[in-house]
């Protein structure tokens, strides 16, 4: 099922890029229909993680089991964490500001559901990893992943003040 996913959202992808470079679409049309896209793939990525935790850390297969689930929780923190460090260094490379603080936004989530759920909900190991495998993950994000700078047209336009 994973992989059937995996390819459909390939194959989304792609089709987008491919009508972009046919000029059909505009290159504002390919942003408003990648967030959704994007949104879809999260959605998708977390199910992944949750049949995961499901089969190797044997944790019923239901929303409220892998809600009340340590492992599910800890590796949540953890891979949502992993993905704004992949999501930030891409909108770097690419000095994508907008990619960036969507990523940004996405460590925010992390650093409530460290303070909501994780301090209160999980027992005391899987706190404590959750807590510092987070943590230095921050600290690569600092160190890697500064803010892209701003548009250069708009501080052209503004004669550079």
């Amino acid at each position: 099922a994973d992989l059937s996913s995996a390819a459909g959202l390939l194959a989304l992808w792609l089709w987008f890029r491919k009508l972009t470079s046919t000029r059909i679409f505009d290159r504002k049309a390919y942003t408003s229909l990648l967030w959704p896209w994007s949104l879809l793939a999260f959605f998708w990525l977390n199910a992944a993680l949750a049949r995961t935790v499901h089969h190797y850390a044997d944790v019923e297969y239901r929303l409220e089991s892998l809600l009340e689930s340590s492992t599910f929780q800890t590796s949540l923190s953890i891979f949502w964490t992993v993905l704004a460090l992949s999501i930030m260094q891409a909108a770097f490379r690419r000095s994508s500001r907008m990619t960036w603080i969507a990523g940004a936004v996405l460590l925010g989530a992390v650093v409530i559901k460290l303070f909501a759920v994780d301090l209160s909900a999980l027992e005391t190991t899987a706190r404590i990893i959750s807590f510092l495998v987070v943590g230095i993950l921050l600290l690569v994000i600092g160190y890697l992943t500064p803010l892209p700078p701003s548009d250069t047209n708009a501080d052209s336009k503004s004669g550079g003040k």
